[in-house]
């Protein structure tokens, strides 16, 4: 098999050059005020949050993971699974998400919903009672959103505290802080 950054030696095509950064800011413009955050509703499965609740950081390092869920219909979004973590290195006040292991839950949750549940964001754990996310947590999501093929034009931050959690979610524009309905 050929190495996909070298040429077949009969290949007469010229390279393609890609620029990343107009495409990002191309993704990222088309996708802005698709949707308008003030009129949707957003569901979480009560299985999402009981999960995330047994996960707290109590002490130790922190956890991260993936969430996937659907569009139920218009203006509805709904948080359906959370992955196992899916941590590639961590201390008690980072998390760096292993790409590899999102992934791969991602295309199986895909593929056991009959292709009805995508990506949708991400959670990880703070050490504190009701979290607050830091610089580096929304810099994450929205580089996720700008660098990510979404299906659904938002990005969900759930950080679970050691009481409660925060839910935000991330248009392209702004971050909306939200309260979905347990289902």
């Amino acid at each position: 098999m050929l190495s996909m950054d070298r040429k077949h030696r009969n290949c007469r095509r010229k390279k393609n050059k890609v620029d990343i950064k107009r495409i990002a800011s191309e993704k990222h413009s088309t996708r802005t005020g698709d949707i308008n955050i003030t009129k949707c509703r957003f569901e979480i499965k009560k299985d999402v949050i009981d999960y995330l609740c047994s996960i707290k950081q109590n002490g130790g390092n922190e956890l991260c993971g993936i969430l996937t869920g659907s569009q139920i219909r218009e203006n509805v979004f709904r948080i359906s699974k959370a992955s196992q973590p899916c941590v590639k290195s961590h201390s008690r006040f980072t998390c760096n998400r292993d790409a590899l292991l999102a992934n791969s839950f991602i295309k199986e949750d895909y593929e056991n919903s009959n292709h009805t549940r995508v990506y949708i964001g991400e959670w990880h754990t703070h050490s504190e009672q009701n979290p607050k996310p830091s610089s580096i947590d929304c810099n994450s999501i929205i580089m996720n959103y700008k660098t990510s093929k979404l299906v659904i034009p938002i990005l969900i931050m759930i950080i679970v505290g050691t009481i409660g959690f925060h839910i935000s979610i991330y248009d392209g524009k702004a971050f909306y802080i939200i309260k979905p309905f347990i289902i």
